[in-house]
């Protein structure tokens, strides 16, 4: 089972996009079904056109409340993520460098991230990896990058590149061009 993991990955606006349109598409559904269902079988007057624009009305108003309870109760499947990282953010700003985001999901199955998978499903294909980086609050992201190659089994070199990079007003303008220019020659250098 394992080796499907991550199989579907698709982005979260498509996911998104995805399930509210199923969500209200279920809603429209329900809501005609309790408004057309008693119609049919309770009202035996004359169908008018006022009373077609009522079972319409009818229809689309019990829709909107349906779908909407819909999409708040599933909106928290959304949210509490990025909640988390508005945690550990307010952590890190604070100076906590060791919080980081829970990727624990439901039944203990852990997400995988699309360059994990890409790094597994390529291994064969990598020789040595090089790590360049930047990062505005932390000095290398080569323990991260050791863990990544380790699980995927590809060999991490032990040359990396890493300057600061940018984040809000921390380190504004990293990478600049000489940080460019060194990870140039930093490149050249490896290739040589």
């Amino acid at each position: 089972m394992a080796k499907n993991k991550g199989k579907y990955l698709i982005s979260l606006r498509t996911y998104f996009s995805i399930g509210s349109i199923i969500t209200l598409c279920l809603s429209c559904l329900l809501s005609s079904a309790l408004v057309l269902i008693p119609t049919v079988f309770l009202y035996h007057g004359e169908i008018s056109l006022s009373f077609m624009i009522f079972v319409c009305l009818a229809i689309c108003s019990l829709s909107m409340i349906i779908g909407g309870i819909a999409l708040y109760i599933g909106s928290a499947h959304f949210v509490r993520p990025l909640e988390d990282m508005g945690k550990v953010v307010r952590k890190i700003s604070k100076g906590d460098f060791s919080a980081r985001v829970n990727r624990e999901t439901k039944k203990g199955m852990q997400s995988e991230y699309m360059h994990e998978k890409f790094l597994k499903d390529n291994a064969g294909k990598i020789g040595d990896l090089v790590n360049l980086s930047t990062a505005a609050l932390i000095e290398s992201t080569y323990g991260q990058m050791q863990n990544l190659t380790r699980d995927a089994g590809i060999k991490l070199s032990d040359k990396e590149f890493h300057c600061r990079g940018s984040f809000t007003a921390l380190h504004a303008g990293h990478p600049d061009a000489a940080d460019m220019a060194a990870a140039c020659k930093f490149v050249k250098g490896f290739c040589e």
